[in-house]
């Protein structure tokens, strides 16, 4: 069985990581954690490093307070370097500046705070998990359009209305 979507988990809360792990394969994802978002093979390159044979996960998750770099900024340098994950959320057990905080709303990011509300994050998950199949169904379209032949017309095999009565 195919593994319903690949996501990325950043926190330095070794806890939320082993929560997080547990909860997301049990739904069936494949997970990759990092305790620093220095450490995660995403920002360590300096373009996206996705391929076609290992995509860009589907969701990442981060910790918003961590050393070396905050979570927006993690994301932030992603998007930079063009990798496709398209979403994102980031987690926090503190609160965030309010031009952070416009930051998020701008790039529709939602924040979830610790401790965390699990079925708002499940709630999330789904969505994003809908979205992820309807886009790789999408990608399994013809990227042209079909050209469908009608089918000849059946000649007529007598005149409808006379049965022969004479």
């Amino acid at each position: 069985m195919n593994p319903l979507m690949k996501v990325v988990v950043i926190d330095d809360d070794p806890s939320i990581l082993v929560l997080m792990r547990q909860v997301l394969q049990r739904k069936g994802h494949t997970v990759q954690t990092y305790a620093n978002p220095l450490e995660c093979p995403l920002y360590q390159a300096k373009s996206c490093p996705c391929t076609a044979a290992s995509p860009c996960p589907d969701a990442v998750i981060t910790d918003y307070n961590m050393p070396g770099v905050n979570g927006l900024e993690f994301l932030d340098d992603l998007h930079t370097r063009g990798c496709q994950c398209f979403h994102r959320a980031i987690i926090t057990g503190k609160g965030l500046s309010e031009t952070d905080r416009e930051r998020m709303v701008e790039r529709n990011i939602p924040l979830f705070f610790k401790p965390l509300e699990m079925h708002l994050l499940y709630n999330w998950l789904d969505w994003v998990e809908q979205k992820t199949r309807w886009n790789r169904h999408i990608q399994t379209l013809p990227t042209s359009p079909q050209v469908i032949t009608p089918p000849a017309p059946r000649p007529l095999i007598g005149i409808c209305g006379d049965r022969g009565n004479n």
